[in-house]
């Protein structure tokens, strides 16, 4: 058996942890992909730093294509986290926020099943 020298940089017992996250939209229709930023690890998104975000001018500041607002929710996995390097803290709106993950969005689901609408 192979030992793996990978890192990684994450958080353990969230199970039940309240979060929120940010999807921003880039791309074309070719090739659109989605920024996942995560509030893990900064606080608990208390609702009156949420509220705050306008997604039409973090959109229009980003240059996004579309914003996804995902939350407040609570997680039903035990733990997050990503290989090798750790994940950057950014200021998106005035709030701090990590960068967890770009996954690629389908055109099926532009042209079929709209994104999240950012309703709660």
């Amino acid at each position: 058996m192979q030992i793996s020298d990978t890192t990684i940089h994450g958080k353990a017992n969230v199970r039940g942890s309240r979060y929120c996250e940010i999807l921003v939209i880039k791309g074309n229709l070719t090739n659109l992909n989605a920024i996942v930023y995560n509030r893990l690890g900064c606080h608990d998104c208390p609702d009156e730093i949420w509220r705050s975000v306008d997604p039409k001018k973090l959109k229009d500041s980003l240059k996004a294509k579309s914003i996804a607002m995902n939350g407040p929710r609570v997680f039903m996995m035990d733990r997050i986290g990503q290989n090798n390097t750790p994940p950057p803290k950014v200021n998106l709106a005035g709030i701090e926020i990590i960068e967890r993950a770009t996954v690629p969005v389908s055109k099926k689901k532009c042209l079929g099943n709209p994104l999240p609408t950012g309703k709660t």
